[in-house]
């Protein structure tokens, strides 16, 4: 085997330094060919649309991504319809207005897509990173919590009696709660 001149060094160096890492130039060219399969798709009106057609769209976003061995997303469930990924939640959602037979089945496919994004997640196949962003972004999921604070007494206590109870709870304080008339 030849050693390599300075041009080729150079020229891998270059090659390195032009892709993230991870990435090759054969997985680029991938998810570009992929992208623009779906540019292919004739836009679809969610509106006036016959909700068999919608459907019917949405399984052949799956079966190209099945094809090309790529992840389904809700971005690319939106590009497969010919709307932004916004309009596409917004539609699932209910904020705008669309027949409710078109909705279910867009929420059907929503559905399909969260129980991959689980499954990706449960089984190492996607960054956790990635998957809480996509989660939180696409389909509600919350890292909050909520608390209940519920009133047991039946009756109302008076101000002073109130004051009397954080007195005793600041026993040992050197100030007590006053009542300011």
């Amino acid at each position: 085997m030849k050693p390599m001149t300075e041009e080729q060094k150079a020229n891998k160096v270059r090659n390195k330094q032009d892709l993230p890492s991870g990435i090759t130039k054969n997985d680029n060219v991938n998810y570009l060919i992929h992208n623009l399969d779906l540019l292919q798709f004739k836009p679809i009106d969610c509106k006036i649309e016959r909700a068999e057609e919608i459907a019917t769209r949405c399984y052949d976003y799956i079966e190209l991504c099945m094809r090309n061995a790529m992840k389904p997303s809700i971005a690319g469930l939106a590009l497969a319809i010919g709307v932004t990924r916004d309009t596409l939640l917004n539609y699932i959602n209910g904020v705008t207005p669309i027949p409710n037979d078109n909705r279910l089945v867009l929420q059907k496919y929503n559905g399909l897509l969260n129980s991959l994004m689980e499954d990706y997640m449960q089984n190492g196949k996607i960054n956790p990173v990635t998957a809480i962003f996509l989660a939180k972004n696409n389909f509600g999921y919350k890292d909050t919590q909520e608390f209940v604070v519920n009133n047991n007494n039946q009756e109302e206590a008076s101000p002073e009696a109130l004051i009397e109870e954080a007195n005793l709870l600041f026993e040992g304080e050197s100030k007590l709660a006053n009542i300011e008339e």
